[in-house]
């Protein structure tokens, strides 16, 4: 199997991080990015993973990790739009400048990682994208709803590309 370029979003901690470690370990070209590198440092063993340190929620931040990414590399096979933020406590009534911030994150963020790469991908005549979704994207759930409906568009999305 030849070596795949790939890019994670949300990938400083936790699910990205495990998944960026999985594949480097298989021995695949990895790279995350999250807005915080000393999480990434905290957590980074000294694998082959390179951090880009951009903000999903801002189109340029990411668009510039991700093309760098691909003109370092040539190619860029396989993007994961992990990226993504919860509530902190449920509340039957949301802190709506929250959710704000979290629609930015878990919404936009998907469609400024998938614009950067679909635009690479067609180019090159190949690529995958993929998403980090949540059960709470399924059914509305009690004190998470912008959360809930975040999620449901990210699995909508998904959705709606696999059918194209």
């Amino acid at each position: 199997m030849k070596n795949k370029c790939i890019f994670i979003t949300g990938g400083s901690t936790g699910l990205g991080f495990a998944i960026a470690k999985l594949y480097s370990s298989l021995g695949h070209i990895v790279a995350v990015c999250g807005r915080d590198i000393k999480k990434f440092e905290a957590q980074n063993d000294k694998s082959n993973i390179k951090f880009y340190q951009a903000d999903v929620s801002n189109k340029e931040s990411i668009q510039n990790a991700i093309n760098d990414f691909h003109a370092k590399q040539g190619q860029l096979d396989i993007v994961i739009a992990n990226a993504g933020i919860a509530y902190k406590n449920k509340t039957k009534l949301p802190d709506f400048e929250y959710s704000r911030t979290m629609v930015d994150i878990n919404v936009m963020g998907v469609f400024n990682t998938f614009e950067a790469a679909v635009k690479i991908m067609v180019k090159q005549g190949h690529g995958q994208l993929a998403a980090t979704s949540s059960v709470a994207g399924n059914n509305g759930l009690p004190g998470v709803s912008f959360y809930a409906a975040s999620k449901s568009f990210v699995m909508k999305l998904c959705e709606s590309f696999s059918l194209d």
